[in-house]
């Protein structure tokens, strides 16, 4: 399929550089995809020209948008994009209709036509919350107005930046057909940044795998993801340890497991007791708070020293806890780290419920 989109960026800032050279077919959604801090949301950023880079060329439809060489860069405002974020951005004093037409109507020469309208409200299912205000809508039903109001300024090109992240997994489960139709109805490339593997496998035809700024592979994402070892395919790779099944409840059937960071539980899946599996944990999934998570809402409560805290690129923080003479990674958003601050030496619980357990013979996720 001919390209639709070439673009080379190399961009140095403090403690981060990127140098990414990429290829996107006309239509369908690639995956950005890769640990937090590997670049990823500032790829995307260059690509909407939120984000100068040194060296850049970006071409669209055999159109540039880019050429450094040349001194071309349009701004933000002159791109035909649509920019959907983790969190929706709507304007709380405005209805779900005004919110959709608000880009149209900052758009020049764009003629709203009540069909294409129509297809949009029908597409992403928000018909019905036309005369609504955000602050009546669910997390998925705003995600689904954020994608109508940028699709509706008939973009060339969409992106994506981890529209899921802010969302539990029933909201996620609720926006998910929506996503589906769009990746079946779309004329145009759609660049999808996320960090997690189902998400990918669910939504994408190809993906881009970035690591520390570079990209290491483009391809189709079963490919690729069967070229990566387990804790990369799976967005597990953060902490990695060896457990052994204690015990496993016939009731509840959850499983107890020895780990070096403490007793853990977890739903015992197909795990046999005495049975030798590597468990990992993402730092994502992983929850902090100054007392242990009541309510039974997480199965593990694990109680830790902040031992290490460090500022990662795209807007996110990796803490590192000290438990026993282990340790624990948790990846956190710098808006929810600014929110609760915490310093080297508090002590912290650690929150979990979901890990991935793997052996010589079986791999399976546990949540």
């Amino acid at each position: 399929m001919k390209d639709k989109l070439y673009g080379r960026f190399q961009l140095n800032r403090p403690g981060f550089s990127l140098d990414a050279e990429i290829h996107i077919p006309a239509k369908g959604i690639t995956g950005l995809f890769g640990d937090s801090g590997c670049g990823k949301t500032t790829l995307l950023r260059c690509l909407a020209g939120l984000e100068r880079a040194d060296s850049g060329f970006l071409q669209v439809a055999g159109k540039p948008w880019q050429d450094e060489s040349k001194g071309i860069f349009l701004k933000p405002y002159e791109r035909p994009i649509g920019l959907v974020f983790q969190e929706a951005r709507l304007f709380p004093h405005m209805t779900v209709e005004q919110n959709l037409l608000y880009g149209v109507k900052r758009k020049r020469g764009i003629q709203r036509k009540p069909s294409e309208f129509a297809h949009i409200l029908d597409l992403l299912g928000v018909e019905h919350l036309l005369n609504r205000k955000p602050e009546r809508l669910s997390g998925g039903e705003m995600q689904r107005v954020a994608i109508g109001r940028a699709l509706l300024t008939r973009p060339e090109l969409l992106l994506m930046d981890e529209p899921l992240a802010a969302l539990d997994n029933r909201r996620k489960r609720e926006i998910m057909p929506f996503l589906d139709r769009l990746h079946e109805e779309l004329e145009i490339p759609v660049i999808y940044v996320t960090h997690s593997p189902e998400e990918l496998i669910h939504l994408a035809d190809r993906m881009i795998h970035l690591q520390h700024g570079r990209v290491s592979g483009m391809g189709e994402v079963v490919e690729m993801l069967a070229q990566m070892s387990v804790g990369e395919a799976t967005g597990f790779s953060d902490n990695q340890y060896e457990v052994v099944v204690k015990t496993i409840d016939e009731k509840t059937f959850i499983a107890s497991f020895d780990s070096p960071i403490g007793e853990l539980y977890l739903a015992a899946g197909d795990t046999r007791v005495g049975e030798r599996l590597s468990l990992q944990i993402s730092a994502h999934d992983i929850f902090l708070s100054d007392t242990p998570q009541a309510g039974g809402r997480m199965l593990n409560n694990v109680m830790a020293k902040v031992e290490q805290v460090e500022g990662l690129a795209a807007g996110y923080v990796q803490l590192t806890l000290a438990i026993a003479k282990n340790s624990l990674k948790v990846k956190i958003s710098r808006k929810s780290f600014d929110a609760c601050p915490v310093v080297v030496g508090q002590p912290v619980y650690a929150a979990f419920n979901k890990a991935y357990l793997s052996n010589l013979n079986t791999a399976y996720i546990i949540d």
